[in-house]
């Protein structure tokens, strides 16, 4: 019999429970259950005592605690403004604030305004424009408050400015015109590792039926059939028969991300609101399951959802400009190099402080990636994978190659290609900068995390750039970049303690892009470091 069971059974019979020096007597907030003894632990919201018939572990909240045993009263509660595009504002921030609440020993609970509690599936912003999240300690008493500003674009970012908001939420990379208020305000650059972090990263995934037989689309397709300007299957080369779109409703936080993820390569600069209209025809359905469920049971359905949500769907494969196609998955995701994979970025100014730092270690933690994943994100920790998908867009190009030196150059990535796994961890870098960008400081930490415990007999860095310049001048600067890579991974590593891989840098220059080099967004996507592994 459990030993909490035998306690219980005591005490509702009114025996006597032994005790030993009276530190701490817990006493049921609904219950006669009494508990005597001395205090072992009171982590994780869990009391565990020892008195003299055993240990015994009950939840912390289901008792209040007495004597000079029991935890110290905290000091006074503290606040915590947040600003948020609306879909990670009732999406992502709920489920970390959950998180981290019971990092503090208590629990988040949705409330108004004034404090009361309100039902989590009908919060949402009140009269202030905010909605909020009170942590209560198990004794019920107030730990925290986060006020959440639901708010998009310039909006959100005059929040932080005006120091309404300690930290902004949001899907998309900071604007010119973000970047140049904050400047101009003197609190730092958007840009800087010190004021953006990338937190998890969100894919989205044209879904339809398993029963659908229609192969990759492109992006421009993908935008036509919500648009309405492609309405028919046989227009994207499956049998004749009308196309049902499902989508979420203009003006939900998820539709407008998606509708820009479409749009943004070609106008990922541009301030100007990217949005798609809807065809008058479509399907509008209340949330992300209902579409999906919707397209599940629909042979002519099809419909846009993040990777993770699409349950018994099937995502079509997306083929860009220049004909590259990419399958997505949470690896694509993690390189960046799927089409419609976009980072979730944390903004703040120059060197927050008090809890604002410290909820900034936790969102960057490994005990966050699991809550990103259950929020419908793609976390940050490193995962491997055979690459048989860019072996085999590169077998297509030197097939086609027709200048020997590239075209060798070419089969020997291959045949390395085939002796390595390649890992998720990819360094990027502006034009003519060995630098590290803001992602690329994070993914540091955790690749020497990911070595510790994988312990590789060897680990290749392989530089690549984007097409811009010669190519002998593109080949020296990849390689001189991959080598800038695995000092840095050798010293991280030394400091770490981790001994017995095999290090070495190579590059290939422009050879093998992941994206096309028509656009900005593509060839910063292309201008990288691969870190393989065996």
């Amino acid at each position: 019999m459990p030993r909490l069971a035998i306690l219980l059974i005591a005490t509702s019979l009114g025996l006597p429970v032994p005790a030993v020096a009276q530190e701490v007597l817990l006493r049921g907030k609904q219950s006669q259950l009494n508990i005597s003894g001395t205090l072992v632990s009171a982590e994780g919201g869990m009391f565990v005592v020892r008195t003299a018939i055993g240990e015994f572990e009950i939840e912390r909240k289901l008792v209040t605690c007495e004597g000079s045993g029991c935890p110290k009263r905290r000091g006074p509660a503290f606040a915590l403004d947040l600003a948020s595009e609306s879909s990670l504002a009732r999406g992502l921030i709920p489920i970390l604030a959950e998180g981290y609440a019971a990092s503090l020993d208590a629990e988040a609970i949705a409330t108004d305004a004034a404090g009361n509690p309100v039902d989590p599936a009908a919060a949402g912003p009140g009269e202030d424009g905010k909605s909020h999240i009170a942590f209560v300690d198990y004794d019920g008493q107030p730990v925290a408050h986060l006020g959440i500003l639901e708010a998009d674009g310039m909006e959100a970012v005059e929040a932080l400015v005006a120091g309404r908001a300690s930290l902004l939420f949001q899907n998309e990379r900071a604007t010119r015109k973000a970047r140049a208020m904050v400047a101009e305000a003197g609190l730092g650059d958007l840009e800087s590792p010190d004021q953006d972090r990338v937190m998890a990263l969100e894919g989205y995934a044209v879904v339809v039926n398993p029963k659908n037989a229609v192969g990759a689309i492109t992006i421009e397709q993908a935008g036509d059939i919500l648009a309405g300007r492609i309405t028919d299957w046989s227009e994207l080369g499956g049998a004749p028969g009308p196309i049902n779109v499902y989508s979420l409703a203009e003006g939900m936080g998820a539709f407008d991300s998606i509708s820009e993820a479409l749009l943004s390569g070609k106008a990922a600069d541009q301030d100007a609101a990217r949005i798609i209209t809807l065809a008058p025809s479509s399907r509008i359905v209340a949330d992300t399951e209902e579409l999906t469920e919707a397209v599940a049971n629909d042979e002519a359905g099809v419909g846009i959802v993040s990777y993770l949500s699409r349950r018994d769907t099937r995502p079509l494969p997306l083929t860009n400009e220049c004909g590259m196609t990419f399958y997505v998955s949470p690896f694509t995701i993690k390189t960046e190099e799927y089409p419609l994979a976009r980072r979730v970025h944390v903004y703040s100014l120059p060197q927050p402080e008090g809890q604002a730092q410290a909820f900034l270690d936790y969102l960057l933690g490994p005990e966050a990636d699991e809550l990103v994943q259950r929020a419908g994100l793609v976390g940050r920790d490193v995962q491997s994978e055979i690459q048989i998908d860019a072996t085999d867009r590169l077998a297509t190009a030197a097939s086609a190659a027709t200048d020997p030196y590239e075209k060798g150059l070419m089969q020997e990535l291959i045949d390395k290609q085939g002796l390595h796994e390649r890992l998720t961890t990819t360094f990027r870098f502006a034009p003519g900068s060995d630098a590290l960008d803001q992602r690329g400081q994070y993914e540091l930490a955790r690749l020497i995390a990911y070595l510790k415990q994988r312990a590789p007999a060897e680990l290749v860095a392989v530089g690549f750039t984007d097409d811009r310049g010669l190519f002998d001048a593109n080949l020296a600067v990849s390689e001189q970049r991959a080598g800038q890579v695995i000092r840095w991974i050798e010293a991280a590593a030394a400091e770490a303690g981790i001994e017995g891989i095999r290090f070495s840098a190579v590059g290939y220059g422009e050879i093998s892009p992941v994206a096309c080099n028509s656009s900005p967004r593509g060839r910063a996507s292309n201008r990288r470091v691969e870190i393989w592994i065996r």
